[in-house]
């Protein structure tokens, strides 16, 4: 009964872990204004619609200015190459204010209003952020077999890899001496899964 307890307890942890870690991370740290807003005039856009200016009201947040023009790069701002942003649609958003030099002047064409460079749109309960959060660290117990295919790797990339190929030597030499079978190798593999969770945070400050 206690094995089975404990079973059901790794299994809500496994689940529930990575939802708490993406919320207690915060994905506005490298963007000082996070708001909602209310998209109210599109001003133009660029060749082939890559970026895109909208004059926008912020809802709730923290924006610049109660109107201001917001500017979305379909290559770089996160999740605006799947939406279809339109007159009246209100939705979150993530920037920093753009300045004629840091943007080098052509991008900035709208004088008159705080122009923001969005980083991310959020119309769901997550962040893009946030979602590449969840995938990754419910894929991490995975992601070591994939390492070896990766071109290029950072030193934090390094340790993480040999960290979690130590725990999955760990856990085979494990298996292979007590020979676990149905609940006991379920929490094993559970206990391996959230222990990766757990070494693979340091890698979602990169992403955020």
């Amino acid at each position: 009964m206690r094995l089975k307890a404990t079973l059901i307890m790794l299994v809500l942890l496994f689940v529930g872990l990575p939802l708490l870690i993406v919320y207690l991370i915060p994905t506005d740290s490298p963007e000082p204004y996070v708001f909602k807003a209310r998209l109210t005039e599109k001003l133009g856009e660029t060749l082939q619609g890559k970026l895109r200016y909208f004059l926008a009201e912020e809802i709730e947040g923290n924006a610049p200015a109660a109107t201001f023009v917001v500017t979305i790069d379909t290559a770089f701002t996160r999740r605006s190459c799947r939406l279809e942003l339109e007159e009246s649609q209100r939705v979150w958003m993530q920037g920093s204010v753009m300045t004629p030099d840091v943007y080098y002047g052509e991008q900035y064409l709208f004088f008159g209003y705080p122009q923001l460079y969005i980083r991310q749109v959020k119309t769901g309960a997550l962040w893009p952020d946030q979602v590449t959060g969840l995938r990754i660290l419910y894929l991490s117990p995975w992601y070591v077999f994939s390492y070896p295919l990766m071109e290029e790797f950072s030193p934090g990339y390094y340790l993480l890899m040999i960290a979690q190929s130590v725990l999955i030597v760990a856990m085979v030499v494990y298996c292979v001496k007590r020979r676990p079978s149905g609940r006991r190798l379920a929490l094993v593999l559970l206990s391996y899964g959230i222990i990766v969770m757990l070494t693979t945070i340091p890698m979602l400050s990169d992403l955020y």
